[in-house]
């Protein structure tokens, strides 16, 4: 278990030390944060489309 985690260390140190890996962690933070806001963004939507059919159906009272 240990010589598996050195090794994937190992094979990570190049990819850590360009200039590219800021890049890398910015890009990996976006991709992880999208699905929750897209799901978030979805919640709201719904609940605005059903306050406006609770406003008709009252009004139509």
């Amino acid at each position: 278990m240990l010589s598996i985690l050195l090794g994937l260390i190992l094979a990570l140190l190049p990819v850590i030390l360009t200039t590219a890996f800021p890049h890398l962690i910015v890009i990996s933070i976006y991709a992880g944060t999208l699905p929750w806001l897209a799901l978030g963004l979805g919640i709201i939507v719904m609940t605005a489309i059903m306050r406006r059919q609770r406003i008709a159906e009252w009004r139509k009272k």
